[in-house]
């Protein structure tokens, strides 16, 4: 997406509106982009998933999918607009801002539904991080509670397939996760 070494400051005003972020809190995201950055304006896969790694701040499988979900162009770099959007999600936003974004995390396939099999990899990727946080060995603990995380998918489900149709759309997502705020919480725990 473009070679971005500047953004006008009308760009930062929006962002700061859009988000509802203090100026400090744009000041900081936007001097990170610039430290990370590459000489191109934009910021590698690969640099970012050693940043995140390195912070601890997710799995580099989930650090992957993050990405992925805001690299909106599929270039493998993400510019300062696409991460002014990551980071206005992770500090501010609205929780249907920050539903979205978890919904695109979660669709790996970009179909706009989620089926089993994504909402339950992002769970696996959910608990490793958190049984990471905990010092546990996660496989084997993975392993172990296998069937509750079956029933977990199952309860999710349950009470966010609307129409029953074994995917879950955008709508269902985030009427579905306000609706349900135990489940909810268990995800804003990551």
């Amino acid at each position: 997406m473009g070679n971005a070494q500047q953004i006008p400051k009308r760009d930062l005003e929006d962002w700061k509106r859009k988000y509802n972020l203090p100026k400090d809190k744009v000041d900081l995201t936007f001097r990170a982009f610039n430290s990370q950055k590459g000489k191109n304006g934009q910021i590698t896969k690969d640099k970012f998933l050693d940043v995140m790694t390195k912070e601890g701040a997710a799995e580099r499988e989930f650090a992957e999918a993050i990405f992925e979900s805001f690299d909106k162009d599929s270039s493998g770099t993400i510019d300062v607009r696409e991460y002014m959007a990551l980071m206005g999600v992770s500090f501010g936003g609205t929780i249907d801002d920050k539903l979205e974004a978890s919904f695109r995390l979660f669709d790996e396939d970009g179909n706009g539904e989620l089926d089993r099999q994504e909402v339950e990899r992002m769970l696996i990727l959910v608990m490793k991080s958190m049984l990471k946080k905990m010092s546990a060995p996660s496989e084997q603990v993975l392993k172990a509670r296998e069937a509750e995380i079956q029933r977990i998918i199952d309860e999710i489900f349950a009470k966010v397939d609307a129409d029953n149709s074994g995917t879950i759309d955008l709508e269902e997502f985030k009427v579905g996760f306000k609706e349900h705020p135990d489940i909810c919480n268990f995800f804003k725990q990551f």
